[in-house]
């Protein structure tokens, strides 16, 4: 039950995020007024995009193993899915870019803080002859969910370009929950009976 948990959890953590991907451009387009069809305010949309590669590069490349010593990989998986929730909420309602770029900065760390330590789970619960084709079911959720995602978004943008922000951050927050009380739960003890099978 719990490498289903996982895998489900990929799946949201990365529609959520591809939801971002697509509508990023429309929406800061939107707020700060900015014309993608103009050379400079297609840069800043670009820069937009490194700066969250940058941030979630920086926290992979150095932070999460640091950060899975200390916390273990069930508290780390829901605290990235509050911060995914974290960045996406605010989002659509910040016209500075101050503010705007705090809550990029929390969305790139909370997406890049959830593969490691999911991946991770999973191989440790699954059995050696069965984490090839078990990782292969979460990167395939994980490509459902980069379909899905911008359909979801570009149609919830087009009635309002919060929409699909607000929803997404969340069921990324209640992911999150779901993830702090599910995933930290002991496996149950086998019964009598299997133990004297």
């Amino acid at each position: 039950p719990k490498i289903g948990l996982l895998i489900a959890l990929f799946f949201i953590a990365t529609f959520c995020f591809a939801t971002f991907e697509t509508t990023l451009g429309l929406l800061v387009s939107e707020n700060f007024h900015l014309n993608p069809k103009n050379e400079d305010d297609a840069d800043t949309i670009a820069y937009l995009f490194s700066f969250a590669g940058i941030v979630g590069a920086l926290v992979q490349g150095g932070a999460i193993g640091r950060l899975v010593k200390k916390l273990g990989e069930p508290k780390l998986i829901a605290i990235s899915l509050i911060l995914l929730a974290g960045g996406l909420l605010p989002m659509p309602f910040l016209k500075t870019w101050p503010l705007f770029l705090t809550a990029l900065g929390l969305l790139a760390i909370g997406s890049s803080l959830t593969r490691p330590p999911v991946f991770g789970m999973i191989s440790n619960l699954t059995s050696a002859d069965e984490q090839g084709i078990t990782l292969g079911v979460a990167q395939s959720a994980g490509s459902l969910a980069r379909i899905f995602g911008p359909i979801f978004a570009g149609t919830l943008f087009s009635h309002h370009h919060a929409t699909p922000f607000v929803v997404s951050g969340i069921l990324a927050f209640v992911t999150g929950i779901v993830a702090w009380v599910l995933l930290q739960k002991p496996a149950p003890a086998p019964n009598a009976s299997s133990v004297a099978v």
